[in-house]
């Protein structure tokens, strides 16, 4: 086993469970040097499209330099997070080996079977913006249907803070069920599904504060939120999900062929004429 029957027992009880040194120092160097390289580009693109852009010295791009691209459009911290979570970089470090195993006996199977990750990531918290604490929430509704999973949570840059705002949790909240949520109309997606008030009542929250190189794997049905950084850099976090494959109930996520900026048939037209389906007749003289 990988785990002791301690640390399993730890999590059953609680909801969760810190794993020590778990990346390692040359991986999260080299992801730290593909995020200054991404944030470097986006500056270099924004230079063709505002009047004013601030000179950001070599070594600052994580810190004025992500400040410098949300002053000028918050479009750009979307692209910055959209792009890192398709590198390699995040893509190993979710993989790593002694997280996914861990999972997997926390779901009580054994460490060989097939993992499926999704909602793979980095949540970039900007400083004092309230937006990154969703209020309480657990993740039922946020991904595949009938999952049996464990979550990672996890620091990137720096050490997780309070001050940082890092992760919350609402220890033994697991044990509520799925059912105890409710969704709130009017607001982003990523905000709409909460935790029952009455669900938090007498149960105690824990602030999660994470070494560099530590993770925090936690149960799929444990509330949790963001805490609101209140340092004036940006708080780097891993995250992702790892399903069970053996579960018959779920199926894989499909991808929809949808682009920021331009579809699939504008591109085509860019490049090669009008797009007609070879079954639509209505470009025919009558």
């Amino acid at each position: 086993m990988l785990l002791s029957q301690d640390k399993i027992q730890e999590f059953e009880e609680n909801g969760y469970l810190v794993i020590e040194d778990v990346f390692k120092k040359q991986d999260l160097e080299t992801f730290k040097k593909t995020l200054d390289r991404i944030v470097r580009a986006l500056l270099d693109r924004a230079i063709g499209l505002h009047r004013v852009i601030p000179q950001i010295a070599a070594g600052n791009e994580l810190s004025e330099g992500v400040l410098a691209l949300e002053s000028l459009s918050h479009d750009y911290i979307s692209d910055l997070s959209d792009f890192i979570a398709w590198t390699p970089e995040i893509m190993r470090l979710s993989s790593t080996p002694i997280l996914y195993k861990a999972a997997l006996e926390l779901m009580n199977t054994d460490t060989e079977a097939p993992v499926y990750i999704t909602n793979c990531g980095v949540v970039l918290a900007m400083p004092h913006d309230r937006n990154y604490s969703y209020g309480w929430h657990k993740d039922t509704y946020y991904t595949l249907p009938y999952s049996n999973y464990i979550q990672l949570w996890a620091p990137l840059i720096e050490d997780a803070t309070e001050s940082l705002g890092t992760l919350q949790v609402v220890r033994k909240s697991h044990l509520t069920g799925m059912g105890d949520q409710h969704a709130v109309n009017g607001v982003p997606n990523r905000h709409r599904y909460r935790v029952n008030a009455e669900t938090l009542d007498n149960l105690q929250t824990d602030t999660i504060e994470l070494g560099l190189g530590q993770a925090l794997l936690f149960h799929s049905g444990l509330a949790h939120r963001s805490g609101v950084n209140k340092e004036v850099r940006p708080r780097f976090s891993l995250v992702s999900v790892y399903h069970q494959i053996e579960n018959h109930k779920i199926r894989p996520i499909i991808y929809t062929g949808s682009y920021k900026g331009i579809s699939m048939d504008e591109y085509f037209s860019e490049n090669c004429g009008d797009y007609r389906h070879p079954d639509d007749k209505s470009h025919f003289s009558k």
